[in-house]
Order: structure tokens, then C-alpha cells, then sequence
């Protein structure tokens, strides 16, 4: 989602600058050529964001299906604020920086790894976790499907808040 909104950032800042051209030239030949640019980067622009919305939809998932997947997860965590488990509670997991859940004991490796979570490095690490973050004691080998894989990330965003 913060790409999207990054995206959606960058845009508004290209349609911004492309007004700002077509005002600064006020011969009515070249107005008509620059409204006919701001009409192609206004339908682009439309056309990028109909596709990025698509593209987040489907790398979601659905959270019904996740919650079946997150059932080989919660052996080891729990989704209950502050009841660490084998595994830390994954409660508020998106947006934490890994390693910093209190009074678990994380190897060095997760504690030094610099990760945020969020949908993209909950991915990478969830398809594999060695290799994401070389060192980890997370004796899990991935979720290597990738339907499955953005089922159980949908549900991470609806079940851990």
C-alpha cells in the first residue's frame, strides 16, 4: 500500500508539473498542444493507478483462505499482544521493526537485520526465511506457494492490529 501511494505521489506531482507548463504558455497553438499532453498524462496516469490497484488487490490475497494457512504459523506465535510463544507475538507485526518485540529472546541475526515489516519483507521472509535473514533461528522452511502466500498476508494485515 505505501507504494501505491508513493505512485500515487509521483503522479499528482507529474500532472502538477504539466499544468504548470501548459499555464506558462499562453499562445493558444501551443495551449491546445499542451492540454492535449495533460489529457495523455491524466488518462496514464488513470490507467497506473487502475493497475496498481489491481496489482494490490491480487497480491493480497484472501483472508479467510490465510487464516487456514496462518494454522502452521500459530504452533509457534500467537497473535495475542505481548503472549510470546516458541516465536514473539506477531500482535502489531506490520509496521514493527524485527526483533524489538519485549522480552523474547531473538538471535543476533534478526535483532541486527535492519528489517521493518511490511507486505514486501513479510514476503520475502515468509517464502524463506534463511535466506532473507541469514542466521535466524526460525526453524520454519517458507511458504512456498504464492496464492497461499499472499492468502496468509492478508490475513497478517486483518488479524494482527
Amino acid at each position: 500500500m505505501h507504494q501505491f501511494l508513493r505512485n500515487l505521489e509521483d503522479a499528482s506531482s507529474e500532472i502538477y508539473a504539466a499544468r504548470r507548463s501548459v499555464a506558462a504558455d499562453a499562445s493558444l497553438a501551443t495551449y491546445g498542444i499542451g492540454v492535449m499532453q495533460l489529457s495523455g498524462v491524466l488518462s496514464a496516469t488513470v490507467a497506473l493507478l487502475l493497475y496498481a490497484l489491481v496489482a494490490q488487490a491480487q497480491s493480497l490475497g484472501d483472508a479467510q483462505r490465510g487464516a487456514q494457512v496462518f494454522n502452521q504459523c500459530k504452533i509457534c506465535h500467537s497473535l495475542e499482544a505481548g503472549k510470546n510463544m516458541l516465536g514473539p507475538s506477531l500482535h502489531g507485526v506490520i509496521g514493527r521493526k524485527a526483533g524489538s518485540v519485549p522480552d523474547f529472546a531473538y538471535s543476533p541475526a534478526m535483532k541486527n537485520s535492519n528489517v521493518t515489516w511490511n507486505d514486501d519483507t513479510l514476503s520475502k521472509y515468509l517464502s524463506d526465511p534463511k535466506a532473507f535473514i541469514p542466521g535466524d533461528k526460525m526453524a520454519f522452511p517458507g511458504v512456498k506457494d504464492p496464492n497461499k502466500l499472499g492468502d496468509l498476508l492478508a490475513y497478517l494485515n486483518q488479524a494482527t492490529r
